[in-house]
Formats: structure tokens, C-alpha cells, sequence
């Protein structure tokens, strides 16, 4: 038998064309296998869903990841970022850690309230920590009228809740234990509290002289008894009165007679019937004064309480010394 040397060639087409031709019906899209010639993905039966490959095999169709909210499945993607801060969850079912969840998401967040970041007493709006609030030591109007930080609530500084200026030296009230005494404006002023609050400043009273307003000053002594300075400072009393005992009031050869004990003896004064009509009505002392007379450097005060006879008016009687005398 003659060989053929071509017919080898020729059985090698033969079997190559079936194989091929059998795997070009068996490798389809849908099939489950890869074809990489015409297959960038296959999935078999769950081409098209989601997650999976396209229904043509030219590769992925919607999955997490791919940079587009894929609903129903997806409620966020942001593609290769999702799991990282402010960004989508990793497997796409939401929001992941973000400034304004109310979470403080270490270490990108130092203080988180939510919606009420960048309100006052809350969180900065970037959630980098506290926004402004009372005691931050800066006045955020119109929420706050003082505050001093730290010091809120102590003496000479804001109140706690930075309403105002608490408890201070010059509000008017005394405010123990800081303070002595607190005449608010009035401070550091004659017969008012010091400017410090600590007691009263110089006073008529205090035993010093304070010029110009007093001329005089003797402390606990001061009074308005003759020689000593006035209750109010002012001047020494001189022209200033010493009474006397009266020691007997008597009608006498139709004189009325006081007698009474006067700078260590007994002093006589006499009045005459006709005198009355010359007796002045000044009054010296109180109202109670009916008429007063002058004798021998002496007042002599008369007072209508009771029945003498033609003196019924001057039936009780004051004899006082006039110091000017």
C-alpha cells in the first residue's frame, strides 16, 4: 500500500475543525464556564442580577462598589471609598461614620450632637469639638451678656449661666462673706462703704476728721451736749443750754418765786404779775413751751399744766442755763 503523507495533514484539519467547532456550541454566555476569548464574566443563571455578571458576559453588572446607587439593592456607593469616614457603608446598605450622626467617630471627630452641631452649647459644625458655650470665656451674643471662662460664678465675675455679672463689689447688696458693706454707686464716697467693700468708709462718727466734710469729730464721744462736737460733725457746741433742778415754784407779795439748783447753788428768780405781759414767746425747747423768760443769763421756760392762782399759765416751770453766757 501506497503512503500518503498529506493525509495526515489533512486528518489533523479534520479532528481540529470538530474540536473547535464542538467547543464553539458548548462555550456560550450563560454556560457558567469563562470563554476568554468572548467572555469578560459569566455567571451562568445568575447573569443579570445583582452582584453578578451582565447577561452578555462582557463583565460585571451592578455590585456595591461600583460607584452607583444601585436600588433596591443599594442605598449608598461611593466606590472604592465605601468603609471609609464620610463615606458609604461597605456593603452599601447606608451612610457609614460621618461628622453629624450623632456619634463621635474617633479619631476624625472629637465631639458629634447630630443635628444640633454648630448650635450654641453644642458641637462645631465639623465636629473638630465643643462649638461656643456658657464658660468658654468669650461672650456669644445674643445667647450670653458676660462670661469669664473658669471664673463664672465667683466674686467680681459672670454669673453661671452668663446671664449678667454675678455677686460684685458696687451691685448694692451685701454680699457675705466678700463683703462688708456695698452702697453700689455710692462706694468710696463721705458716710458710705469703701470702694472695696470691705467696711464703712470715713463717716461722721468714725473719729476721724474728714475734711470738708466735717469740722469735728470725736467718734462714740460726739454729741450735742455743750463743749462736745455735734452729732453731725459740724462744730464744737458752745452756745448750747445746761438745765437746772427746779426746786420750788411758789407765789410770793404777788411774785411768782422759782428757785432752782443751778452750777452748785440755789438760784432765785423772781417774776412780777406785770412781767407776764413782757414774757416772750420764743420756745427754746419743745412745743410743750408756753413762754420763755430771760433772767440773769438763765431760760426760764413756763408750761400751763395746772391752777396757781393770776399765774395758772406758768404753773410748771424749766430753768436752763444759757451757755452762750
Amino acid at each position: 500500500m501506497k503512503k500518503c503523507p498529506t493525509c495526515w495533514l489533512w486528518l489533523v484539519f479534520v479532528v481540529c475543525l470538530w474540536s473547535c467547532s464542538d467547543n464553539a456550541l458548548k462555550n456560550t454566555c450563560g454556560d457558567g464556564r469563562l470563554d476568554r476569548v468572548n467572555e469578560v464574566c459569566d455567571h451562568g443563571a445568575n447573569n443579570g442580577k445583582y452582584g453578578q455578571c451582565k447577561t452578555d458576559c462582557s463583565g460585571m453588572g451592578p455590585f456595591c462598589g461600583d460607584g452607583h446607587t444601585d436600588s433596591p439593592d443599594e442605598i449608598c456607593d461611593d466606590g472604592d471609598d465605601n468603609g471609609a469616614y464620610d463615606h458609604c457603608q461597605a456593603d452599601c446598605r447606608g451612610r457609614g461614620p460621618f461628622c453629624g450622626d450623632g456619634h463621635a467617630d474617633s479619631p476624625q471627630e472629637v465631639c458629634d450632637d447630630g443635628d444640633d452641631n454648630g448650635a450654641y452649647e453644642h458641637c462645631k459644625a465639623d465636629c473638630s469639638g465643643p462649638g461656643s458655650f456658657c464658660g468658654d470665656g468669650h461672650i456669644d451674643s445674643p445667647h450670653e451678656i458676660c462670661d469669664d471662662g473658669e471664673n463664672n460664678g465667683a466674686e467680681n465675675f459672670c454669673r453661671t449661666d452668663c446671664s449678667g455679672m454675678g455677686p460684685f463689689c458696687g451691685d448694692g447688696h451685701t454680699d457675705s462673706p466678700q463683703e462688708t458693706c456695698d452702697d453700689g454707686d455710692d462706694n468710696g464716697t463721705y458716710n458710705h462703704c469703701k470702694s472695696d467693700c470691705s467696711g464703712m468708709g470715713p463717716y461722721c462718727g468714725d473719729g476721724n476728721l474728714d475734711a470738708p466734710h466735717e469740722v469735728c469729730d470725736r467718734g462714740a464721744d460726739n454729741s450735742n451736749a455743750c463743749g462736745d462736737c455735734s452729732a453731725n460733725c459740724q462744730g464744737v457746741v458752745s452756745n448750747c443750754f445746761s438745765k437746772c433742778l427746779v426746786k420750788q415754784i411758789q407765789i410770793q407779795d404777788e411774785q411768782l418765786v422759782v428757785r432752782a439748783w443751778c452750777d452748785g447753788q440755789t438760784r432765785e428768780f423772781r417774776f412780777y404779775e406785770q412781767d407776764s405781759s413782757q414774757l416772750n414767746s420764743a420756745t427754746l425747747a419743745t412745743q410743750s413751751i408756753v413762754l420763755t423768760a430771760m433772767s440773769h443769763g438763765y431760760h426760764v421756760n413756763f408750761y400751763e399744766l395746772q391752777d396757781m392762782g393770776a399765774y395758772s399759765r406758768f404753773s410748771q416751770v424749766e430753768v436752763v442755763r444759757d451757755g452762750s453766757e
